[in-house]
């Protein structure tokens, strides 16, 4: 077939068809890239949590040893109620 020949009926549903295809992977990329971003707004969502969470959890553990210590100096401790001072 030249160049300057006319495409046959059969070539031209060819064309059609890889038109369509190409129009629903361009509809797939488009969702999937879609998909991408919502994921990746996720994971920061999921990072701040986690952030958020481990930073009260290290609050509440500061909190925890302050009101050990608070009640360790107050409360004699195992060793001095048994009559042994240690340190």
């Amino acid at each position: 077939m030249s160049i300057h020949q006319q495409p046959t009926p059969k070539t031209r549903e060819i064309a059609v068809l890889i038109d369509a295809e190409c129009a629903e992977y361009d509809e797939l990329i488009s969702i999937i890239e879609a998909r991408d971003q919502e994921i990746a707004q996720l994971k920061l969502r999921v990072n701040e949590l986690v952030g958020c969470l481990l930073s009260g959890t290290l609050n509440m553990v500061r909190q925890i040893c302050a009101s050990m210590a608070r009640s360790e100096n107050s409360q004699p401790s195992v060793f001095e109620k048994h009559g042994r001072k240690i340190g």
